[in-house]
């Protein structure tokens, strides 16, 4: 479906995925919500805290095991971080 590096995490402020571009995180967000109906509760662009990428939170209710199913059955290179 998409090809390029999502990043799964958590960090004080909730579980996130993460892209180096703005644009992989628009297409994400939108499959995310238009197929699983995961609703994202914030953005932060790719600002210095976040080493310049992109992130897209979610409410606490999903977990990144969650994502982690999620984004993986969509075949996407993936790994995980932590804040």
């Amino acid at each position: 479906m998409i090809d390029f590096k999502v990043q799964i995490g958590k960090d004080t402020f909730g579980t996130f995925v993460e892209t180096e571009n703005y644009n992989d995180l628009d297409e994400l967000e939108d499959l995310l919500i238009e197929q699983f109906s995961l609703i994202p509760k914030g953005i932060i662009d790719g600002s210095g805290n976040t080493g310049g990428l992109y992130r897209l939170y979610f409410n606490d209710s999903v977990s990144s095991e969650q994502l982690d199913q999620i984004i993986g059955g969509l075949h996407l290179p993936i790994g995980k971080t932590s804040s």
